[in-house]
């Protein structure tokens, strides 16, 4: 696999930012995606569309460009943070993969 590519269908006019996290793996996993408080923040533009390049180092980890999540999707968790409750887009808009309540 050589990237991850997310969309929303009918997206609300502000758009998206996307979320990744390695909850599956507990401490050890990497949050450097999760949208919270990760080093790298997925904006999902305009089109609130995203594909992300697989890379294998977090140093290589580019907010809206690069995940290291490629090879952990079994143990990861996304979520789309929206503005819909114009609320700073720090409400999620849908969740899904390994454990939502990690977004809860």
């Amino acid at each position: 696999e050589s990237s991850i590519d997310a969309s929303v269908t009918n997206p609300h006019v502000d758009g998206y930012y996307l979320g990744l996290a390695q909850t599956g793996a507990g401490d050890a996993g990497w949050y450097g995606e999760n949208g919270i408080d990760g080093e790298a923040i997925h904006d999902m533009g305009d089109a609130s569309a995203l594909s992300l390049v697989c890379v294998g180092a977090v140093g290589d980890v580019v907010g809206s460009e690069t995940t290291l999540h490629c090879a952990h999707e079994a143990t990861t968790t996304y979520a789309f943070f929206g503005n819909e409750n114009a609320d700073e887009w720090s409400s999620v808009s849908s969740c899904g993969g390994d454990d939502c309540s990690y977004y809860e």
